[in-house]
């Protein structure tokens, strides 16, 4: 059975959940795409190139990583479409702009001892200072862990559990 090309959403975020992939922002890219194609080629059976390029042009508010990232979700889109026959092309993501890389700083020891000294030096000073001693612990939960900022700050009360000697990260 025929569909049209914009009826295809479901049956692609399906087969990529049914592979193991993630269906979240697949499924959000896919379905605002083909909303695009259902309003400007409600009758094409089959994707093509001239139809999917205007889609592919950068918003002046998009920020290069969620440009790259919804290009990203169109190829594997694209590439899905043309193994069932639905598209003549497999978008090509070459005119993407470049990644940027970052190179983190990385602490040196006397660095690290400094600023948990720091901390631990401003919680002395003032003992009323609940927020002082909680920020030296969660620095240190950040860096010995190996947590990402927001997991050290979202950490609650409930999720330690020192009697079983874990933290539950969310």
């Amino acid at each position: 059975v025929m569909k049209y090309c914009w009826e295809y959403t479901s049956d692609y975020v399906d087969y990529r959940e049914g592979v193991g992939l993630d269906r979240r922002n697949s499924e959000y890219y896919v379905a605002v795409f083909s909303e695009y194609l259902k309003e400007s080629y409600p009758e094409e059976t089959v994707l093509t190139k001239s139809m999917t390029m205007p889609w592919c042009i950068r918003k002046k508010s998009e920020k290069s990583c969620s440009y790259r990232k919804r290009m990203s979700v169109l190829r594997q889109f694209t590439l899905y479409l043309y193994g069932i026959k639905a598209s003549d092309f497999i978008l090509d993501t070459s005119f993407l702009p470049k990644v940027e890389t970052y190179t983190p700083y990385i602490f040196k020891d006397e660095e690290l001892v400094g600023l948990f000294d720091y901390f631990v030096d401003q919680s002395n000073k003032d003992m009323g200072s609940i927020d002082k001693r909680e920020l030296s612990v969660v620095y240190r939960l950040i860096f010995f862990l190996g947590l990402r900022p927001n997991e050290g700050r979202e950490i609650k009360l409930d999720d330690v559990h020192l009697e079983d000697s874990y933290i539950l990260i969310r």
